[in-house]
């Protein structure tokens, strides 16, 4: 039975353009980094750059709420001060209930900034937590994968790569039927 090399040529490519294609193009070779692309790389590529990146992203929201809560006079229990505005922007961020302390009574933009930094902070903090729950996730089933016993029945088993290698290849890939005889 004739091997079928076109397509057994065709499949390996897809394979190969599939583990090349992290290198940012096809072909071999590595395209030239720059300090920008590995930051951005590292904090988008990683658990740990993408969890430094949340934080940042936190503070940086906490710093933005303490000068918006300033700038907009604060309410009579929640003066304008920084001290009182930090503490306003960090139970509004961490606590998204904390608006509801508001009286009706308190100047309205009071209020519109409380109610809309108490729903970035919501936001914030579903997506600190979702991105905890991931880690735990991801960490258990490595763990899972790692340590747990696999008995495989029914597979084949290929050791070495020789001159034989493609045409058996492409008997096993058309005997499952992914490749034409």
């Amino acid at each position: 039975q004739a091997c079928n090399t076109a397509a057994l040529d065709s499949l390996l490519q897809k394979v190969a353009t599939r583990q090349l294609h992290t290198d940012g193009r096809r072909g071999a070779g590595v395209y030239a980094r720059t300090a920008a692309r590995e930051g951005r790389d590292f904090a988008l590529g990683t658990s740990v750059g993408f969890f430094l990146m949340l934080l940042l992203l936190g503070v940086v929201q906490l710093c933005v709420g303490t000068a918006v809560w300033s700038a907009c006079g604060g309410t009579p229990e929640f003066t304008s001060s920084l001290n009182d505005s930090f503490w306003i922007s960090w139970g509004l961020f961490f606590d998204p209930g904390t608006q509801t302390n508001l009286p009706a009574s308190d100047p309205g933009l009071a209020r519109a900034v409380a109610v809309g930094f108490s729903i970035l902070g919501f936001v914030y903090n579903l997506t600190l937590l979702g991105t905890a729950v991931e880690g735990m996730r991801n960490a258990i089933f490595s763990y899972k994968e790692r340590y747990s016993r696999i008995s495989a029945r029914g597979h084949v088993l290929v050791l070495g790569w020789g001159d034989k290698t493609p045409p058996l290849l492409c008997e096993l890939l058309a005997r499952e039927r992914i490749i034409s005889p």
